[in-house]
């Protein structure tokens, strides 16, 4: 567990660093029509964070999406290659407990919230790391806390990739 809250730091403090950097007069503008600006991406993490608290304080998480036999074939396909790989499937949605507003965010106040928020997960998910819990997830259903937490560490990732001047890594 360690090593793996370890990893998330690094991967949210890279969030952080490259949000940061972000032009201001990029931060609220979307780079085309239908997507996300920067601001709109950091908040959609920021209320991934709130939403998967909300669950392991006991309150209401994620709404699982899809039906039992989807839920096992999602599992199959996708689940690997994202909590080991960080590979999305391209074009999943962000679902509604996640989807930011129209903006404007200031720039300053939501990256404070984005650390506050990924650092009280980092306590939560250690707390909960013995208890056997389960996190939901609306396309993959119930997680292990190990599961959720490598899904968080490459959903800050991918998102990462998505900010102007993040720095693509290069594949071999």
């Amino acid at each position: 567990m360690t090593q793996n809250t370890d990893d998330h730091r690094r991967a949210l403090d890279s969030v952080l660093r490259t949000a940061s950097n972000v032009p201001a007069d990029a931060w609220n503008h979307a780079p085309t029509e239908g997507k996300w600006s920067p601001a709109q991406v950091v908040e959609h993490l920021r209320m991934t964070y709130t939403t998967i608290r909300a669950e392991l304080g006991g309150r209401e998480g994620f709404r699982i999406r899809l039906s039992w036999l989807q839920l096992k074939l999602v599992r199959w396909r996708f689940l690997a290659a994202i909590t080991r790989e960080g590979r999305f499937p391209p074009g999943t949605p962000a679902v509604r407990e996640v989807r930011p507003g129209p903006g404007p965010y200031d720039r300053d106040q939501l990256l404070a919230q984005l650390r506050s928020e990924g650092e009280a997960f980092e306590q939560e998910i250690r707390a909960a790391s013995a208890s056997g819990r389960l996190l939901s997830h609306p396309f993959l259903g119930k997680l292990t806390i190990d599961e959720g937490l490598a899904l968080v560490t490459h959903h800050l990732r991918h998102h990462e990739k998505q900010l102007p001047g993040a720095v693509e890594a290069t594949v071999p």
